[in-house]
């Protein structure tokens, strides 16, 4: 059987929100079939940074804990944001340490952009690792600058005790999200 590269043939928009829309793509498999996709998508993207930070000298994890509508519930999460139109992943990733935790991070290392969920999405997300001087910080802990209907707890996790305090959680009915869970299980068994 003829085999050719996928690809996308044409993006129809069946249901556009204030910030989703539901697309249905047309696609040409491997083997010359036209086919259908659904998925979701951002309006007007630039994508996501999340940012693994670590306060120095104490190697604390800086996560965060909010209630995410789609999944009823409580999520433990890196902090992220959306990137806005005109910045880069380490802009967003320094704008929104800062109002999600108080935070003020230098960036040490960027990841190129991955998915996280592409059966269900096309935005890419960034990973910008940061490193925070905890005694750069005279008000302990840091007052965040959140948006008005944002309600995020800030937790300073020991590296060593990530898999106790996800343990927890998850006792506790929180969420944790894969990124999260995917960093824990590399440190766990070193992969």
């Amino acid at each position: 059987m003829k085999t050719a590269e996928p690809h996308n043939d044409g993006t129809q928009v069946l249901y556009q929100g204030k910030w989703l829309s539901l697309n249905s793509i047309a696609f040409t498999n491997k083997h010359g079939k036209v086919r259908t996709w659904e998925c979701a998508m951002r309006n007007k993207s630039q994508g996501a940074a999340m940012m693994v930070a670590t306060l120095e000298p104490s190697k604390r994890l800086i996560l965060v804990r909010q209630f995410r509508p789609p999944l009823n519930g409580k999520v433990i999460e890196f902090p992220a944001g959306l990137i806005d139109e005109g910045e880069n992943a380490a802009q967003t990733a320094v704008r929104e340490l800062y109002e999600e935790t108080g935070y003020h991070g230098k960036v040490v290392a960027i990841t190129p952009p991955t998915c996280n969920s592409p059966g269900l999405t096309g935005e890419k997300i960034t990973t910008v690792v940061m490193e925070i001087d905890e005694t750069a910080h005279p008000i302990n802990p840091p007052v965040p600058a959140m948006e008005e209907d944002e309600d995020i707890e800030t937790f300073k996790v020991p590296v060593t005790q990530l898999q106790n305090f996800l343990h927890d959680a998850v006792r506790r009915g929180d969420v944790i999200d894969s990124k999260l869970m995917a960093f824990n299980l590399a440190l766990r068994y070193r992969c």
